[in-house]
Formats: C-alpha cells, sequence, structure tokens
C-alpha cells in the first residue's frame, strides 16, 4: 500500500498518463502536432511537492511555437509516438514501485483493434 505522502506523485503519474492516452488516441485518430515548447534544460526544475506545487517541471524560460501549419516528417511523429508509449509503461513500472497493481495504463493502437 502507498505511503499517504507518496499521493501527490501517483495522482500526477495518473495524470500525466491520462494525458499521454489522449494524446495516442488523437494520433490515431488523425490528429497532428500543432504546437512546441523549446526550454533550456537549466530552466527546467522540478516543482517541490512541499511548497503547495504540483509534481513537473517549471517551464521558466520556455518558448512555444505555433506549428500548426508545419508538416512534420512521418519518422518524426512515429519517434513521438514510440517515446510517448515508452513513457507509458515507465509510469507503470513506478505505480507497482508504490505498491499498486494490476495497472491497465492507455489503450490498443487502433491498427491492433481492428485485428
Amino acid at each position: 500500500m502507498p505511503d499517504r505522502s507518496d499521493l501527490p506523485r501517483i495522482q500526477a503519474l495518473y495524470s500525466e498518463n491520462a494525458d499521454i492516452t489522449q494524446a495516442l488516441a488523437a494520433f490515431d485518430a488523425g490528429g497532428r502536432i500543432i504546437n512546441m515548447t523549446v526550454a533550456r534544460l537549466d530552466d527546467a526544475a522540478p516543482w517541490p511537492a512541499e511548497e503547495g506545487g504540483e509534481i513537473g517541471v517549471e517551464q521558466a524560460g520556455a518558448v512555444t511555437v505555433d506549428t500548426s501549419t508545419w508538416t512534420y516528417p512521418p519518422e518524426m511523429v512515429e519517434a513521438i509516438k514510440r517515446n510517448l508509449t515508452a513513457r507509458q509503461e515507465t509510469i507503470k513500472q513506478e505505480l507497482i514501485n508504490f505498491g499498486i497493481g494490476g495497472i491497465q495504463l492507455g489503450t490498443e493502437p487502433a491498427a491492433a483493434k481492428k485485428g
């Protein structure tokens, strides 16, 4: 059973997974990338939970670019989708490490459902 102090991190993992699941579903439905956010690595600092902030990455110095008119190479989109899927597996393992079992994260790719 997870420790009560782990609940903010567990909640953040479930929230991140929900976002990833929605992104993958959007890709499967023909969606495309419409924004890109870039930040220097030294600007990305975790928010401490004890200060009341959400656990995540602070985007100080981040720049968001409208890419709605861009055409991304298919290899790049596939690489992004693979990375999102890999992150879901990491989230699943982190939740298991917190003592949460029987986790079904994400959805099957649309191609797998048709078979």
